[in-house]
């Protein structure tokens, strides 16, 4: 393949291949973990173990659309990991780990037990290169813990890595690498990463059509909607006199009340009517929902794929997503991600907050 192949990365393959199980491969940006990762898998499938990689880069992932993690079976003999299928995915909903930290570790988990099951014996865990941050180092903390991986790879300057995994060492049945980064790696630009994230995003939603989905028949994460009793037509009007907008969703749970409307109602006037009720209250604009990146899981929660939430039946909870998932039939759940997207572009038209929705 042309690649630099350091002594260091061949000492710490041919132990992964006698010991089999999981590496987590660690990293800063642009320091070769996803060149270092195809190696591996290409070599630890010459010698004949079965392999599985795991992409947890939700930006720039090479097996998955940005906003997933993706695990993949590569075959004897491929060359790149953007050419092998996803065996399955995850959804984090953002391209970035900040504010996603529980739907990374969750996504990870469950991507690392369905390889395990499907019989792999050496996992190649790939991961972005988030790293210096106390939050950071806190995810990183935590998928060690939740994947207790047999081998951790560290590849760059050890000096941002050892906050990582100082101490690891000492744990039984685990082996901590610290390995240098090849020559011949090039640095990406910020602007460059983003237009690979909007190709992607192209790619993918190329092929994509508008579908129906009855978001009241699923189950609703990542959003407060569908969690509590829907305001009658009655009480909505009342909401609506009050802060002098018209609603499109209204919904009470306990002592909440979620309002969804086409516009903000005036901070006066929603002071006024906080004080006045006593009744705490939330209100979205709709627009937060227009080209939302949703996921779509089975009865199983299984990821069938990403869509663009379009246009919205509030009445009855109908919704049309633009999706590439043909069986929109078999979705059974609905996950809300942190991010507007334009189809057609791949352009970001907004990122949100975590707990906006």
């Amino acid at each position: 393949m042309g690649w630099e192949i350091l002594p260091e990365w061949q000492e710490a393959l041919e132990a992964l291949v006698e010991t089999g199980g999981t590496v987590l491969i660690l990293g800063p940006l642009d320091s070769g973990k996803s060149t270092l990762c195809t190696w591996a898998a290409q070599k630890a499938l010459e010698a004949g173990r079965q392999v599985a990689v795991i992409d947890s880069d939700v930006g720039q992932s090479a097996i998955g659309p940005p906003g997933t993690l993706g695990l993949a079976f590569p075959p004897l003999g491929f060359e790149s990991l953007g050419q092998v299928r996803p065996a399955a995915l995850a959804f984090v909903g953002a391209v970035t780990p900040e504010g996603r930290f529980l739907e990374m570790v969750l996504g990870l988990e469950e991507l690392h037990r369905r390889a395990r099951a499907r019989g792999a014996e050496v996992i190649l865990v790939d991961t972005t290169g988030y790293i210096q941050q106390p939050a950071a180092r806190a995810l990183k903390a935590a998928k060690i813990r939740a994947l207790r991986p047999r081998h951790l790879w560290a590849i760059g300057e050890r000096d941002l890595l050892e906050p990582i995994l100082a101490g690891h060492e000492h744990l039984a049945e685990i082996q901590v690498w610290y390995l240098p980064s090849s020559s011949q790696v090039r640095p990406r630009s910020r602007e460059e990463r983003r237009q690979a994230r909007e190709e992607a995003f192209r790619r993918y939603f190329a092929r994509a059509h508008l579908q129906e989905v009855a978001l009241a028949q699923c189950l609703l994460s990542g959003t407060r909607l569908g969690k509590g009793r829907p305001l009658s037509v009655e009480e909505r009007r009342l909401w609506e006199a009050a802060l002098e907008v018209p609603l499109l969703w209204g919904q009470r749970s306990g002592e909440e009340i979620l309002l969804v409307g086409e516009r903000f109602p005036m901070n006066s006037r929603r002071g006024e009517v906080q004080e006045r009720t006593g009744i705490s209250f939330l209100f979205l604009a709709a627009l937060r929902f227009h080209r939302l990146l949703v996921g779509l899981a089975d009865g199983f929660r299984r990821l069938m794929g990403l869509g663009l939430l379009m246009e919205m039946d509030w009445d009855s909870l109908q919704a049309r997503i633009l999706t590439p998932v043909s069986r929109v039939e078999a979705v059974r759940e609905v996950l809300f991600g942190g991010l507007r997207l334009d189809p057609q572009s791949g352009q970001e038209l907004e990122r949100l907050r975590p707990g906006e929705l």
